[in-house]
């Protein structure tokens, strides 16, 4: 660690003969301040996720950023992010305790809580422990009820658990935050077809529904 507290830069940097790698670098050298920095350590890790496909190296800086936050907030985000890399590989328990970390940090702005609550929901569905799914799904939705993504995986978590009238309410409700999301409506096509027994709700769902294009009928 330098004087200033900057951590040296993971082995393997860099990692390509690309302009793009070069001038992301000569900015974070050129960078004043820790904010500064940060900002140019975020765009590396994002070259790293999405140009040269090198995930090792952007959770390594995502590491380093970790280490040199002073920053509750920016900490919290940095661990969404790395949660969310876990996701890609289907590390489910790794990403898990990313998120979980993240909320150890208690984020004041509202959008990072509904994420950190939101995805520890998935991880949870996905991890069959729906339960604690539903949990986090509720917390999210009390934080910010407009969003789609906590509607979805609370039907999934009901779903889980045996609930599938629960489930259906939960999918409506993800079709009304988002009505252009093919995946709620496809969740919601998939359920009344494994479950027959929702034949006596396609009034009421047909209803809520309303005229929402392909959403309307959701056979169709």
């Amino acid at each position: 660690m330098s004087a200033s507290g900057e951590q040296q830069l993971p082995p393997g940097i860099p990692a390509t003969a690309t302009e793009g790698e070069q001038s992301l670098l000569q900015a974070l050298a050129s960078s004043f301040g820790p904010h500064q920095r940060a900002e140019a350590l975020w765009e590396l890790v994002q070259f790293y996720l999405h140009e040269a496909r090198r995930r090792d190296l952007a959770v390594a800086l995502l590491d380093v950023m970790m280490q040199e936050s002073v920053s509750p907030e920016r900490t919290a985000i940095y661990c969404i992010a790395l949660g969310k890399i876990a996701e890609l590989d289907e590390h489910w328990d790794l990403a898990l305790s990313h998120y979980t970390r993240g909320l150890s940090f208690h984020p004041k702005n509202p959008r990072t809580m509904y994420l950190l609550h939101n995805n520890v929901a998935f991880c949870h569905n996905m991890l069959a422990q729906y339960d604690l799914s539903e949990s986090f799904c509720r917390r999210a939705i009390e934080i910010d009820a407009t969003r789609a993504n906590a509607y979805a995986n609370l039907g999934a978590a009901l779903e889980g658990k045996g609930d599938v009238v629960g489930a259906a309410f939960a999918f409506v409700e993800a079709i009304h935050a988002n009505p252009e999301d093919p995946l709620t409506i496809q969740l919601l096509k998939k359920l009344l077809g494994d479950y027959p027994e929702l034949v006596w709700q396609r009034s009421w769902i047909d209803k809520e529904l309303g005229e929402r294009g392909s959403a309307r009928n959701p056979d169709a």
